[in-house]
C-alpha cells in the first residue's frame, strides 16, 4: 500500500453498470416439456401472504426447476417477477449489492414505466447509501411481487443476510421474496416461521413421486421402461430428481435398460456418480475431452472454452450438449450463449479430472487466467492463477489489484488470496506483505495482523529498500493495538510515533492521528485530540483531504456528548456523516463510525425510529470491522430499541451476538458491556440476584485493566461502578454507597463529563430518597430535568425503570401541588417522560395517574402480564398457557387498550406500579 494510498477516503463513488450481466438476472430456460409438479398450486395458495418461500435441499432435489414452475404460475396470474443466481463471487457485499439493486429495478418500478432502473440512477455516494436506498424502494412499492434469489448458499458474508432480514422485515403487503439455498440461510427463520410468513420447501416437497417419475422416465424422456423397472428405480432414488436424470440419461442408449437398472441401488451421492460416469461413458470422445477440460470453468462461452479446450468449435459443442440435456443450462436465455454445468454433474466431472489428468489442470486454470486478464476481468483471473499454482504470476495479478481492493473495502477477498500462497513467496515483496496486514486487520484477525506486523518490521532485508514502509508500520500498530484492546501500550507508541512521521498529508499519518486522537479524548485531553487532528502541515498549508474532517467531525461530536451537549453532538456527527459522502467508499470504517455515534446521540433525545434505521444499515460493516467500540454502541442500543419495542427476542439476541462477539475475537470489555447490559435489563425485570450476578461477571479485571484511567467511548456511561449504583437504587447494596456516587459525581465534573454527571446524579437523587432524605433528592432531580430538559434527554431516566419513573411522578405532583404551570417547557418535559414510561397521565388535580383496570382485566390477562413481566416470548408465553401465539397477540393487544399502554413494556410497567403484578 503506497503512502498516499486512503482506505476510507479515496474510493470513488459507486458507479453502477449499464447493464448488469444478464446470465445473473436471467431465469434458468425451462425445460423442454418439463414434469409438471402438482405441488406447485398449493404452494401457491400456501405462499400468497407470506414473506419468504425457502426451497431448501440438497444438490440435484430440482429447487431451481420448481422455483422456475412457480415463477411461471405467478408470471401467468400478472404478477411481478424477477430473478437473480448467486455465486461465489457474490460473497463481496459491493457485487452482491449491485446486482440486488438491479433484479429489485425490475419489479420496483411502476406499471407502464420502461426505464432500465429505478433504485440506482446514475451516480450514487456509496453502498451504504445505495443500501438504504434499496430498502426504502422496497418499502414503498405499492404491487405485489416475488423475487426469486438462487444458490444462496453461494454467499457467507454475513453483512448480505443482514441486509436480506431488513428487506424481509420491510417487505410491503403483497412483496415476497423466493430463495433456494442448499443449507439454511441465517434470516431469522424461527421467527418468520413463529410469525407465519415462512413457506418451507424441503426436499421431502421437491422429490418425485412415483407418477411424476413415471411420467418422466416413460412419457417425457421416451425410455422403455416396464412399471417394474420405474419402480425399481423410483425406489432406488427416492425420487431424487437429479438422479433420475442421469439415470434417464444412462439408460438412453441401453439395449436391455431393465439389466441397467439391476446394477445399482441406494439414493447417496455414490449413485450419482456412478450414473454420471455412464453418462460420460456414452459421450463420444471429443466431447468427453471436453466436458473434463471445461469442467473447470464456472460459466461456459465459445471464446473462453475455445481457449481452454484448444479448439474452435466451442459453440456448437455447447449447443449440442445443451440440446441433449446433458447437464447444462443456459445462463442468459440462450441470447448470447452462455451455459454452466449442473453443480452435481461439475462435481463428478472435475473429480474425474483430478483423477485421470491431474498433470493438465494448472495449465488449464493458468489458460483460463490469461484469458479473463485479457478480458479485464481480474477477479476470476486471479481465482484461476492461485488455481493453477503460478505463485509468482498470481502474485502479479493480487498487486496490481491490491490497492483498488482495500480502498473499495474488499478485505476478505484480498485476505482469501493471500493466506492461499506461500508465506516464503511474499517475503521480498513487502507492500504485498503490508496490505495482507491490512487486510486481516479489517477481518477480525487482529492478533495475526500484529505477528505478521512484526515479521515484517524485523525483516531487515526488506525494510530498507521499501521507502515509507517504516512510517506505514508505525500507523498501522498503534490501529491494531487499539482493535485488540490494548490501549495503554498503544497509546504511548502513537504519541511516540506521530512526531516520527515524515508525510502529513498521507494516510498513514491520518490513521495515526486519528486513532491517537480517540485515546486523548478518552484520557480526557479534549482540546489536545482536537489540535491534533486540525494541525497544519510542516509548510504552514493545512491538508485538504476531508479524511481528517470527518473524524475531527466524530471527535468534536464525542466530546460534544460527553460534556452533555447532545443536540450539538448530533449535529458534528451528522456533518461527518455528510462529508463521509464524499470521503468514503463502501463498507467503510469512516462511515460507520459517525453513523453509530449518531444512533447512539439520537437514542438519547428518543429520536428511536432514525437510530434504528442508522443501526440497521450500518451494523453489519460493524460487525465485518469488530472495532470494540463501535461493536458495543451499536449492539446495546438496538438491543435497547428492540427492548422498548417490546421486541425481547430482538433483545437478548443482540446481547447474545455482542457476548459472542467478544469471546470470538477475545476482547474482555466486550464481553463485560453485554454483562453490565443484562445486569440492567434484569433490574427493569425486578430480577436483583441475576442483576448481581451478571455484575459481578463484569468486573472482570482484564476487561479494564488496559484503560488505565480512559475512558472509551461505549462506556462512557455504562461501567461496573454505575452497575452497582443501580443495583442499590433498585434494592439491593449498601447505604454507603451514597457516598461513593458522590465521588463520582466529582471525578466525572472535574473532567467535565456532565452526561455522566447527569446519570450519576439521577441515581444519587433515589439513593437520597430511599434514605430518608426527600427534601434533597427532590431538589437533585428537578436539578436533573432542567439539566436534559434543553437538550430532550429523555432516554437517560427511561432507561433506569421504575425507581426513577416513581420519582419523577413524585416531582410532577408537587410541582402540581405548587400550581406550576401545566403548559411550562419542564412540565411538558416530564410529563413526556412519564409518559413513554406507560404512566397515563390525568387532569390537574387527580389523584391518580393510571387508570384502574383490574376490574376489567381478567384472570388470563393478569396471568400473561406476569409472563411478560419475566420477559418472556410470546412463543414461551403460548407454550405455558397451551394455547396459540395469536391468542397471546390478541390478549396483548386487549391489555394495551384497556391500559392506555403504548407497548408491552408499558403495560408492565403500568400494572407493578399498580401493585397487579410482582
Amino acid at each position: 500500500m503506497s503512502n498516499n494510498s486512503e482506505i476510507d477516503s479515496k474510493e470513488s463513488p459507486v458507479q453502477l453498470p449499464g447493464i448488469v450481466r444478464r446470465a445473473k438476472l436471467a431465469a434458468p430456460s425451462a425445460a423442454y416439456r418439463p414434469v409438471a409438479r402438482r405441488k406447485i398450486a398449493e404452494l401457491v395458495a400456501r405462499s400468497a401472504d407470506t414473506r419468504l418461500i425457502l426451497f431448501r435441499a440438497p444438490a440435484g432435489f430440482g429447487k431451481t426447476t420448481a422455483m422456475r414452475q412457480y415463477l411461471d404460475h405467478l408470471q401467468a396470474d400478472g404478477r411481478r417477477v424477477a430473478w437473480l443466481t448467486l455465486d461465489s463471487l457474490d460473497d463481496d457485499f459491493r457485487r452482491f449489492l449491485t446486482h440486488l439493486i438491479a433484479v429489485f429495478d425490475q419489479v420496483l418500478q411502476p406499471a407502464g414505466s420502461h426505464d432500465e432502473y429505478q433504485v440506482s440512477t446514475g451516480v450514487t455516494p456509496g453502498v451504504d447509501q445505495l443500501a438504504l436506498r434499496l430498502v426504502d424502494s422496497v418499502a414503498d412499492c405499492e404491487h405485489p411481487f416475488t423475487l426469486f434469489i438462487d444458490e444462496f448458499e453461494s454467499v457467507s458474508n454475513r453483512s448480505i443476510d443482514d441486509l436480506l432480514r431488513v428487506i424481509i422485515s420491510r417487505l410491503p403487503p403483497g412483496g415476497q421474496l423466493a430463495i433456494a439455498s442448499r443449507e439454511a440461510p441465517n434470516l431469522q427463520l424461527g421467527r418468520l416461521r413463529a410469525q407465519g410468513q415462512l413457506v418451507e420447501v424441503d426436499q421431502m416437497w421437491l422429490r418425485f413421486s412415483r407418477e411424476e417419475t413415471d411420467f418422466f422416465l416413460r412419457t417425457q424422456r421416451g425410455l422403455k421402461l416396464s412399471a417394474e423397472g420405474v419402480a425399481k428405480l423410483y425406489g432406488d432414488t427416492e425420487g431424487w430428481p437429479a438422479v433420475l436424470w442421469l439415470a434417464s440419461m444412462a439408460l438412453e442408449n441401453r439395449q436391455n435398460p431393465e439389466s441397467f437398472i439391476a446394477t445399482f441401488s441406494g439414493s447417496n451421492s455414490a449413485v450419482a456418480e456412478y450414473l454420471a460416469e455412464a453418462v460420460l461413458s456414452n459421450q463420444p470422445e471429443d466431447v468427453r475431452s471436453f466436458l473434463l477440460k471445461s469442467s473447470i470453468l464456472g460459466e461456459l462461452n465459445k471464446s473462453l472454452c475455445d481457449a481452454v479446450c484448444g479448439r474452435d468449435d466451442s459453440d456448437q459443442v455447447l449447443i449440442g450438449l445443451a440440446h441433449s440435456n446433458v447437464c447444462v443450462t443456459t445462463l442468459d436465455g440462450g441470447e448470447q450463449n452462455l451455459y454452466r454445468y449442473h453443480g452435481l454433474f461439475a462435481a463428478f466431472l472435475r473429480g474425474q479430472l483430478e483423477r485421470l489428468y491431474p498433470q493438465e489442470i494448472s495449465a488449464l486454470h493458468l489458460t483460463a487466467a490469461k484469458w479473463y486478464e485479457a478480458e479485464r476481468r481480474p477477479i476470476p483471473a486471479i481465482e484461476h492463477a492461485l488455481a493453477s499454482g503460478m505463485t509468482e504470476y498470481a502474485l502479479s495479478l493480487i498487486a496490481a489489484r491490491s490497492n483498488s481492493l482495500l480502498f473499495e473495502g474488499r478485505f476478505r477477498l484480498l485476505a482469501r488470496w493471500l493466506d492461499a500462497l506461500p508465506t516464503e513467496s511474499l517475503r521480498l515483496k513487502p507492500r504485498l506483505r503490508l496490505a495482507h496486514i491490512w487486510a486481516l486487520t479489517f477481518t477480525r484477525r487482529g492478533a495475526e495482523a500484529l505477528r505478521r506486523l512484526d515479521a515484517l518490521e524485523g525483516d531487515k532485508a526488506v525494510l530498507p529498500a521499501s521507502e515509507g514502509l517504516s512510517n506505514e508500520i508505525d500507523a498501522l500498530r498503534p490501529y491494531i493495538l487499539a482493535i485488540l484492546e490494548r490501549h495503554e501500550e498503544g497509546f504511548w507508541l502513537a504519541e511516540e510515533a506521530v512526531h516520527a512521521v515524515v508525510h502529513r498529508d498521507s494516510f498513514c499519518y491520518a490513521i495515526l492521528t486519528t486513532t491517537l486522537a480517540t485515546w486523548r479524548v478518552a484520557a480526557n485531553r479534549y482540546a489536545d485530540a482536537i489540535e491534533l487532528l486540525t494541525r497544519s502541515n510542516p509548510d504552514g498549508e493545512t491538508r485538504s483531504t476531508t479524511f481528517p474532517i470527518v473524524y475531527t467531525m466524530c471527535l468534536q461530536g464525542l466530546v460534544s456528548l460527553a460534556q452533555g451537549r447532545v443536540r450539538e453532538a448530533i449535529a458534528h456527527f451528522r456533518v461527518a456523516l455528510g462529508e463521509a459522502e464524499v470521503a468514503f467508499g463502501s463498507r467503510s470504517v469512516g462511515r460507520s463510525i459517525a453513523a453509530v455515534y449518531l444512533a447512539e446521540a439520537l437514542y438519547d433525545i428518543d429520536e428511536l425510529d432514525e437510530a434504528e434505521q442508522l443501526l440497521a444499515l450500518y451494523l453489519p460493516i460493524v460487525r465485518e470491522y469488530v472495532l470494540p467500540d463501535q461493536l458495543i454502541i451499536s449492539h446495546v442500543i438496538y438491543a435497547r430499541i428492540a427492548h422498548d419495542r417490546g421486541d425481547l427476542d430482538h433483545c437478548y439476541h443482540y446481547l447474545s451476538e455482542l457476548e459472542y462477539f467478544g469471546r470470538h475475537n477475545n476482547l474482555p470489555r466486550v464481553i463485560a458491556s453485554a454483562q453490565l447490559e443484562r445486569a440492567r435489563m434484569a433490574l427493569l425485570r425486578g430480577d436483583l440476584a441475576d442483576a448481581r450476578n451478571q455484575c459481578e461477571r463484569a468486573e472482570y479485571p482484564a476487561a479494564w485493566a488496559s484503560l488505565r484511567g480512559m475512558i472509551m467511548p461505549a462506556n462512557d456511561l455504562e461501567t461496573t461502578e454505575l452497575c452497582r449504583f443501580r443495583l442499590f437504587v433498585h434494592g439491593g447494596g449498601d447505604a454507603g454507597i451514597i457516598d461513593a456516587i458522590k465521588a463520582e459525581i466529582r471525578s466525572a465534573q472535574n473532567h467535565s463529563r456532565n452526561r455522566r454527571v447527569l446519570k450519576l446524579k439521577i441515581l444519587l437523587a433515589k439513593a437520597l430518597h430511599m434514605s430518608g432524605q426527600v427534601r434533597l433528592a427532590m431538589r437533585m432531580i428537578q436539578e436533573c430535568t432542567e439539566t436534559a430538559c434543553s437538550e430532550g434527554l429523555v432516554r437517560t431516566f427511561l432507561e433506569e425503570g421504575a425507581p426513577i419513573v416513581e420519582l419523577l411522578r413524585e416531582l410532577r405532583l408537587a410541582r402540581q401541588v405548587e400550581g406550576k404551570e401545566q403548559g411550562d417547557e419542564l412540565t411538558l418535559f416530564i410529563d413526556r417522560i412519564l409518559q413513554r414510561a406507560g404512566c397515563k397521565l390525568e387532569p390537574a388535580g387527580s389523584e391518580d395517574e393510571v387508570v384502574d383496570a383490574t376490574a376489567s382485566l381478567s384472570a388470563r390477562e393478569l396471568n400473561i402480564l406476569e409472563f411478560v413481566s419475566f420477559g418472556l416470548s410470546n412463543n414461551a408465553i403460548a407454550e405455558k398457557l397451551f394455547v396459540t401465539e395469536s391468542t397471546v397477540r390478541s390478549h396483548l393487544r386487549k391489555i394495551n387498550a384497556k391500559l392506555g399502554a403504548g407497548n408491552r413494556t408499558q403495560a408492565v410497567n403500568m400494572a407493578r406500579r399498580q401493585g397487579w403484578i410482582r
